[in-house]
């Protein structure tokens, strides 16, 4: 039996303060409020989806407070979890992807 989920990767360094919490939406909220660095998929694929409701979930309009913090690339989960290492961005992704990806540089998980 096999199973997936989603979790939050982020920079070692944590500028946003969220390691080790469980609340996504409060971790979301705390990334927006200090304008950490986050990528997003911006595929319109499942974790997309999912990304953008855990945002709504979090009561944040994106379309209202989008900022250069906030880089959509428009490209799959490898792309973004590179992207995310080379800005020691946020980002969400389902963690089957993270477990296989090598390139983890400075990332790890944060929130699950």
């Amino acid at each position: 039996v096999m199973y997936n989920d989603f979790v939050l990767i982020g920079p070692k360094s944590d500028p946003a303060g969220i390691k080790g919490s469980r609340d996504i939406a409060a971790a979301l909220r705390a990334i927006q409020t200090k304008a950490a660095p986050f990528v997003s998929r911006g595929d319109r694929s499942g974790t997309h989806q999912a990304e953008l409701a855990l945002w709504r979930a979090a009561g944040i309009d994106l379309s209202a407070s989008r900022g250069a913090w906030y880089r959509e690339i428009g490209q799959g989960m490898g792309a973004a979890l590179n992207t995310a290492g080379g800005m020691s961005a946020y980002v969400l992704s389902d963690r089957a992807t993270w477990l296989s990806f090598r390139n983890r540089g400075d990332l790890d998980i944060l929130v699950e």
